[in-house]
């Protein structure tokens, strides 16, 4: 699925395939996406700010300046995909696999 640039605003997605979807550029503040399979997808610079991305398979994605900021990411797996300057401030994440969390100090 193409929606790059899409705007996706207090959308319902939840249980939805977007395996190999394009989301780059899209904005799905306070979107629902439980449950949702990201497989492969690329996610470059999407606005996820406080949405609901709860148990949602993100494998093999492509996370580059992508914002989660205040997301629900509990129990999602990030395993194998790329990740770089992507942005977790406050962002819920337990039980959240593949992601290197920072220890506070």
């Amino acid at each position: 699925a193409d929606l790059r640039f899409a705007e996706l605003s207090d959308a319902n997605l939840a249980n939805a395939d977007l395996s190999y979807a394009n989301l780059s550029h899209a904005n799905c503040y306070s979107a629902n996406f439980r449950y949702v399979n990201f497989d492969g997808a690329n996610l470059t610079k999407t606005n996820f700010y406080n949405a609901n991305l709860y148990d949602c398979n993100i494998r093999h994605a492509k996370i580059i300046e992508t914002n989660f900021r205040q997301a629900n990411l509990a129990s999602s797996t990030f395993t194998g995909s790329k990740i770089k300057k992507a942005i977790f401030f406050s962002a819920h994440t337990l039980n959240t696999r593949g992601i290197k969390h920072k220890k506070k100090r």
